[in-house]
């Protein structure tokens, strides 16, 4: 539900490689840059941790970059469920500006198939001052990504790109 003055971006696909799979992708943070071209790397982490501080290089369609401080406040680890969440702390959040939570999760969808649901919900005073147009490219750009690796690691080793 919507909340008054909050604005979100979310990005949906169907998967068709089996949850560990593209868990396995999803999580391994030292190679996102590979097939990621929204958030290029993650500092602080190599897979989804409670409580970790993670910094992340996002890169906008236009090419431009802005640094992300988002701590790990949930890891989901269940038989047909994979995923975390983290909340934004940079200093926008610190001043009580822009607040951010995203979840990144992937669910089975039977034992070839699997579902990526990423959500963010901005709020703040400060919200209205951004580019939800550029966020949601990105969450596409990530999900569209994923969807690749995810079908790359499918193929036989001397036929990927």
């Amino acid at each position: 539900m919507n909340e008054p003055g909050a604005h979100e971006c979310r990005s949906d696909l169907d998967i068709p490689v089996p949850l560990e799979q593209a868990w396995a992708v999803l999580a391994d943070f030292a190679r996102w840059g590979e097939w990621n071209s929204f958030v290029v790397e993650v500092r602080g982490a190599e897979r989804p941790q409670l409580g970790l501080l993670v910094h992340l290089d996002v890169r906008w369609h236009d090419g431009g970059k802005v640094v992300a401080a988002e701590e790990i406040v949930e890891v989901i680890d269940e038989p047909t469920r994979k995923g975390f969440r983290w909340d934004y702390r940079g200093l926008p959040a610190r001043l009580g500006l822009v607040r951010g939570s995203r979840l990144i999760v992937l669910e089975a969808r039977g034992p070839q198939a699997c579902f990526y649901h990423s959500y963010e919900r901005f709020r703040g005073p400060f919200v209205g001052f951004l580019s939800m147009a550029k966020i949601q490219d990105g969450f596409d750009r990530m999900a569209t990504g994923l969807a690749k690796a995810c079908a790359s690691t499918n193929e036989p080793s001397g036929s990927r790109l």
